[in-house]
C-alpha cells in the first residue's frame, strides 16, 4: 500500500490528503471545541483553557 504526502499541488491522492484529511484534523485540534473533544484542554492559540472564558473581565 503506498501512502500520499499531503500537498496542495500535488496529484489527486496528495490533493485529497490535504484538503480532506489533514486541514479538518487541524481545525479540529486547533479550536477550543475539537480540543475537548480529543481530550486537549489547552489547544494553541487559546492560552488559558476554558477557564479563561468563563471569567469575567478583572478590575
Amino acid at each position: 500500500m503506498k501512502t500520499a504526502e499531503p500537498n496542495p499541488d500535488g496529484t489527486t491522492a496528495e490533493r485529497v490528503r490535504y484538503y480532506l484529511v489533514n486541514e479538518p484534523l487541524y481545525a479540529l485540534y486547533a479550536s477550543p471545541t475539537g480540543g475537548t473533544l480529543v481530550g486537549i484542554e489547552n489547544p494553541q492559540g487559546h492560552p488559558g483553557g476554558t477557564e479563561s472564558y468563563q471569567r469575567g473581565p478583572q478590575s
